[in-house]
């Protein structure tokens, strides 16, 4: 063998010990995510309150079918009206392993129920406290019919917009002793007919309530917002 042959031996050897150190890297490194525990709830999610400010429950509950699709470990979803002609669409989606929820995602489901995917963006809302919070918002039609959605995700440590950040964020976390994999998805809808901006000022003192009672059900191993924009609602959770 030339010695041109045995160092390209050396170096085909080399890449091959390589890659397959870190195919068990890798393997490992899955390994130990999907072994992380669970961090559970304070109280399930179905005995979410029906009475928010002047939101009332009208409406409860999912299909059997939907229920099974999303594989959820304790969700709430409810349509609440507010006695005035208004009403909301709330949904609370527990995944005690968040890598289930990436498959369920309203940029890809609202199209698949038919509806026509307009606009997305990201809104900031204050939420008191110099605290804010990062959501997506959607805006989407079917025939006459408007809306807009707004969307997060919860995790133990705080909340995030992108699923994919939230990924990078557990990973951070990971190495900074946090352990837990579950996630909870807030998204809430609400028919559009005004503009963006008028439709979020009517929505907002329903996000503080949400997330008021919300950090009640997750518990003090969840860390919710603290809000202090529920002051234009009236009696109520």
């Amino acid at each position: 063998m030339t010695p041109q042959a045995r160092t390209a031996n050396r170096y085909y050897t080399l890449c091959i010990v390589t890659l397959l150190v870190s195919g068990a890297c890798v393997h490992a490194l899955h390994h130990w995510l999907y072994l992380r525990p669970v961090q559970p709830l304070a109280r399930t999610l179905r005995e979410f309150p029906k009475q928010l400010g002047p939101w009332s429950v009208q409406q409860e509950g999912l299909d059997t079918a939907v229920e099974e699709v999303l594989k959820l470990q304790d969700y709430w979803s409810a349509v609440y009206a507010d006695g005035r002609g208004g009403s909301v669409s709330l949904f609370i989606g527990y995944y005690a392993d968040e890598s289930v929820a990436k498959d369920h995602q309203p940029t890809v489901c609202y199209p698949a129920a038919g509806w026509k995917l307009l606009q997305t963006d990201r809104q900031q809302l204050a939420v008191g406290s110099g605290a804010e919070l990062e959501m997506n918002r959607l805006q989407v039609e079917r025939g006459r019919e408007s809306q807009m959605v707004l969307y997060w995700f919860q995790l133990p440590d705080g909340t995030v917009a992108d699923p994919m950040m939230s990924k990078v964020r557990r990973l951070r976390r990971l190495f900074e002793g946090h352990f837990s994999r579950s996630l909870v998805k807030v998204q809430i809808g609400v028919p559009m007919t005004d503009s963006p901006e008028s439709a979020m000022e009517q929505i907002r003192p329903f996000i503080g309530l949400v997330l008021k009672n919300l950090a009640d059900h997750l518990g003090p191993g969840w860390t919710v917002p603290q809000v202090s924009i529920v002051g234009t609602d009236k009696g109520g959770s």
